[in-house]
């Protein structure tokens, strides 16, 4: 069955922005993304920004950094899983976009933890999986919340 091409041209703006943050999630885990490498290029300029700070300080900014980086990316792809989810035409998935998301979300960061362990500087790691599912998680779950209360005040609204 081929689909017409309006129908392709939606499923690509739905599905593609999607797809591109997983490739980036996946080069963000090679070894260019290394601790060693990051803090070459955050390190100075944390040096030079907070020049009277400690070198304690200045490696506990560059952890945090690296750390949100986890946190954020995973809850932009929620932001992208569940946008691509929920405007799918099969109510199946559009009606459980959540959970949905949620499983790309845990599924992902843990293939991408395991593939971290076959890169030379980079080691797999539990407590950065359950940061980016964390991550993940939370933008679901705020993402909902705002949902619900919208579609509840249009569902007041059209009585």
């Amino acid at each position: 069955m081929q689909l017409p091409a309006n129908q392709l041209t939606k499923r690509f703006w739905r599905y593609g922005p999607l797809l591109f943050w997983l490739l980036v999630i996946f080069f963000a885990s090679t070894n260019h993304f290394s601790k060693d490498n990051t803090t070459k290029t955050i390190g100075p300029f944390l040096q030079w920004a907070f020049s009277n700070f400690s070198e304690q300080t200045i490696d506990f900014m560059i952890i945090l950094i690296r750390k949100s980086g986890h946190f954020i990316g995973y809850a932009l792809l929620a932001f992208l899983a569940a946008r691509a989810l929920i405007s799918s035409i099969k109510p199946w998935v559009h009606l459980n976009w959540f959970y949905w998301s949620l499983f790309i979300i845990i599924i992902y960061s843990i293939t991408d933890e395991y593939h971290q362990s076959f890169e030379i500087t980079r080691s797999a790691s539990l407590q950065d999986c359950l940061i980016d599912i964390a991550g993940g998680l939370t933008y679901l779950i705020i993402y909902s919340l705002i949902r619900n209360k919208k579609l509840k005040k249009e569902s007041i609204k059209n009585g």
